[in-house]
């Protein structure tokens, strides 16, 4: 095996690819061209008669013009949209009401007696709804 060597991936997801031998390593070569660019055991190429004028470690473009290989564009690969910009969610600051403290305090005892109000008024109306029943029943 040597450096330009032309070979068939006989193991592997890329067995049955043209390859091309770029060096080699004891039991390894590297190899690039249809395949992944990689390391692969001699056992796992079988070489063809074909020899390639190519340099040690040449890169990925120099192995596919010497092969001819035309390089399959992904059926996969989609044009990129751009990424649409989503609102932050902001909590809202509650305000303060301007004034002086005896007219903070004033509008703060009046809120909590409307509060007492209307809580007083839902349970005279519960009261009186549970008294209409038990009328009711009566009858």
């Amino acid at each position: 095996m040597e450096v330009g060597q032309v070979c068939l991936k006989i193991a592997g997801r890329d067995a049955g690819k043209k390859c091309v031998v770029l060096n080699v390593e004891k039991n390894f070569a590297l190899i690039d061209g249809e395949t992944r660019r990689r390391k692969v055991n001699l056992l796992h190429i079988f070489p063809t008669n074909e020899i390639v004028k190519i340099k040690k470690d040449a890169s990925h473009d120099e192995v596919v013009k010497v092969l001819g290989i035309e390089e399959e564009v992904s059926k996969f690969k989609k044009e990129t949209k751009q990424k649409t910009v989503k609102p932050k969610h902001v909590k809202l600051k509650k305000s303060k009401p301007t004034g002086t403290g005896k007219q903070v305090d004033q509008k703060n005892k009046e809120e909590k007696q409307v509060k007492e109000q209307k809580q007083a008024s839902v349970k005279e109306e519960k009261k009186e709804g549970k008294a209409d029943k038990k009328t009711a029943q009566k009858k």
